[in-house]
């Protein structure tokens, strides 16, 4: 597992700004989060979440858990509202940045012919104890990506631009790097002045962990049409 990336999309810095009718957006994550260290004291599934609708639920098929960390799946199955002792061996074992995936089938609490099995389906990405920061915080930022990549965007190609995603490491001394195109715009010179803004961003206040010592965090921006317009 890979503990120096963490897969984007709870929001610890999320930023939607208008120019040319484009819109962006920097996030850390595309699911809910749980924080590394939060890992060691999961004994229940309203643990994950303390609304976690226990009531809904008469008895239970299977309780699935899967760690997902970089192309490589493990996966322990229960069948309980209590985590059995390989569940929790397991989450202990997530390194930051590893999706966890919780799959719950049950019989749901009320009377039903067919006694018909439900499911809920839940993700969380690990996350750092306090998780990076852009110096100066989320307005500097926001004016940042605007002013070097949004702003230089041509009105004539505003209107025809294709979503683009780039994902970015904040490593432990706060700088950018392993910046990735993720899914091209369609146009090279717009995937240039993407890629270029993140490569010279100013550096970040570095994420870190329960032990204040710096770490990893992986972010993505995203840059699209805005739907509507």
């Amino acid at each position: 597992m890979n503990d120096l990336k963490l897969i984007i999309l709870l929001l610890f810095i999320s930023l939607t700004a208008y120019a040319q009718n484009i819109d962006y957006e920097v996030i850390n994550s595309n699911t809910r989060s749980i924080v590394q260290e939060n890992l060691l004291k999961l004994e229940t599934l309203a643990d994950f979440s303390p609304g976690f609708p226990s009531t809904w639920i008469k008895s239970y098929a299977s309780v699935e858990i899967t760690i997902k960390s970089n192309g490589t799946e493990f996966t322990s199955i229960g069948d309980a509202f209590d985590l059995i002792d390989n569940q929790k061996s397991l989450l202990a074992s997530a390194d930051l940045g590893s999706v966890i995936m919780v799959d719950v089938i049950y019989y749901p609490n009320y009377t039903s012919i067919n006694n018909e099995l439900k499911k809920i389906h839940t993700e969380y990405t690990v996350i750092p104890y306090k998780e990076a920061e852009y110096t100066g915080g989320y307005e500097l930022l926001k004016k940042y990506i605007k002013v070097n990549a949004i702003d230089k965007i041509p009105e004539s190609a505003a209107s025809n631009i294709q979503s683009a995603t780039l994902s970015f490491i904040v490593d432990k001394e706060g700088q950018i790097t392993r910046v990735k195109m993720t899914q091209s715009s369609g146009d090279e010179d717009l995937d240039k002045l993407l890629y270029d803004s993140l490569v010279n961003m100013p550096n970040w206040i570095p994420a870190k962990n329960a032990f204040d010592l710096n770490v990893d965090q992986e972010f993505v921006l995203r840059v699209g049409s805005l739907i509507g317009c």
